[in-house]
């Protein structure tokens, strides 16, 4: 007889398939399956996240992700940090620790603070770094920030924004039930050498996140890039679509 616990593996499981399914159409009807990717995620782990965290809506953010991870990284996981005023990495998931991911890796072993600020600037700059040092020509990085307000710190990363354009790296922040104002983005233009590398994606908590346009708008908000960035000579011809 099935415990609970192998009934609740098994939805996951077959949860998961569908997403890669739906992920897979998205990838052949854009033709973007020769596209050279890393991708990682950063979840806000600040002072107003905890019940986000608690109710599932972290757990289903990082299982809608996972099907990223499992067709461009070649290791088949998903590097995770969490930040609020600091950065802590967390253990990759994949498909054999997917189950329960949020309260076994995050909650269990990494519990929240009593408050905590919303620093953007401390894990962008580290992955930033991070891309840079593991050599660029590798493969663009995908960065999904998730969060459920601005950062506290923009003085701190507009510059880096402005900055990291120049690089094959591309900032996708996830809203939930909130709207980044677009003064996020950096005061000045971007140079003719740049090509703007960041978006955003505003989610309800009611949604349905498994609806195949969640991936073509994560997609199409990705791929529009990758061409900008292509012409502009910020990725290589031969590291992404045609």
């Amino acid at each position: 007889m099935k415990t609970n616990t192998n009934v609740l593996k098994e939805k996951v499981s077959a949860d998961l398939n569908m997403r890669k399914i739906l992920f897979e159409t998205c990838l052949t009807k854009k033709e973007a399956w020769n596209s050279k990717i890393q991708v990682e995620i950063a979840l806000d782990k600040s002072g107003s996240m905890p019940s986000l965290y608690k109710n599932g809506t972290m757990q289903t953010i990082v299982e809608m992700l996972l099907p990223f991870a499992l067709i461009f990284n070649e290791n088949k996981t998903l590097p995770v940090s969490t930040f609020s005023d600091g950065i802590q990495s967390q253990a990759p998931v994949s498909e054999s620790n997917l189950y329960n991911y949020i309260i076994d890796e995050i909650i269990t072993k990494h519990p929240f603070p009593l408050c905590g600020g919303r620093n953007f600037f401390p894990v962008m700059n580290r992955i930033l770094a991070n891309h840079l040092e593991e050599n660029k020509a590798n493969g663009s990085r995908l960065v999904f920030l998730i969060t459920n307000g601005d950062g506290y710190d923009p003085e701190k990363y507009r510059p880096l924004l402005q900055e990291s354009a120049k690089f094959n790296l591309y900032w996708q922040f996830i809203a939930l039930e909130c709207s980044l104002q677009r003064d996020f983005l950096p005061q000045n233009p971007f140079s003719q050498q740049c090509a703007d590398n960041t978006g955003f994606l505003g989610i309800s908590l009611n949604s349905s996140l498994f609806h195949e346009r969640l991936y073509d708008l994560l997609l199409n908000k990705y791929l529009l890039w990758e061409k900008e960035a292509k012409i502009k000579g910020i990725i290589p011809r031969t590291s992404c679509v045609a």
